[in-house]
C-alpha cells in the first residue's frame, strides 16, 4: 500500500512535498538560531560599549561587521568539511557552538569597565567564531534541505547543492 492509500486526496508528489516540509522546518529553526547571535545584541551592545565601556560607533560597527568576515572566506571550505562530516553533524556541532558564543556575551559585562580595548576584542573574537559557524550551518542547511527534496525538484536542485547564502547569493536565491 502506498501513502496515498491513507491520506484520500492526496497524491504521492503531494506526500513527498509535505515530507519535505520536515527538514525544512528543522534547518529554519537552527538558521533562526544562528541569527540569534545579531539579533541578541543590537538592543544592549551598542549602549553597553559606548557608555560603560567608552567606546567608539567604529567599535560597535567593527563587532557588528565581524560575523561577515569568516562567512565569506570559510564557506567554500563547509563544503569539503561537510563531505567528512556530513551535513547533519556539522549543523549540530556549528548550532552548539553559535548557542555557546552567545552564552559567552553574557559574561563579557565581567570585564571591568576601564578595560575597553578587551572588551571589543573579546567581543569582536566571539563574533569572528559566530560568523564561522554561520557560514557552516547556512551551508549545511542548504544541503540537508537539497537532499530532502522530492524528485520533482531535482532539475533545480541539483544545480544549487553545495551553494551558500554567504558564497552565491544569486543561487541560494533559489532556496
Amino acid at each position: 500500500r502506498t501513502l496515498d492509500a491513507h491520506f484520500p486526496g492526496s497524491t504521492g508528489a503531494s506526500m513527498r512535498l509535505r515530507s519535505w516540509m520536515l527538514p525544512c522546518a528543522l534547518c529554519a529553526v537552527c538558521c533562526g538560531v544562528c541569527d540569534l547571535g545579531a539579533s541578541l545584541l543590537a538592543p544592549f551592545y551598542p549602549d553597553v560599549l559606548l557608555k560603560t565601556y567608552n567606546g567608539t560607533h567604529a567599535g560597535v560597527g567593527a563587532v557588528f561587521g565581524a560575523s561577515a568576515l569568516p562567512g565569506v572566506l570559510l564557506t567554500p571550505f563547509t563544503i569539503p568539511l561537510m563531505a567528512r562530516t556530513g551535513p547533519r553533524a556539522l549543523m549540530c556541532s556549528t548550532v552548539v557552538l553559535q548557542g555557546a558564543c552567545i552564552a559567552a556575551f553574557s559574561f563579557l559585562h565581567l570585564l571591568p569597565p576601564s578595560s575597553t580595548t578587551p572588551f571589543v576584542a573579546a567581543s569582536v573574537a566571539l563574533r569572528l567564531v559566530q560568523g564561522s559557524a554561520a557560514a557552516c550551518t547556512e551551508t549545511a542547511a542548504g544541503s540537508i534541505i537539497l537532499r530532502a527534496a522530492p524528485d520533482e525538484a531535482a532539475p533545480w536542485s541539483r544545480r544549487v547543492e553545495g551553494s551558500s547564502p554567504f558564497a552565491e547569493p544569486s543561487r541560494s536565491l533559489l532556496l
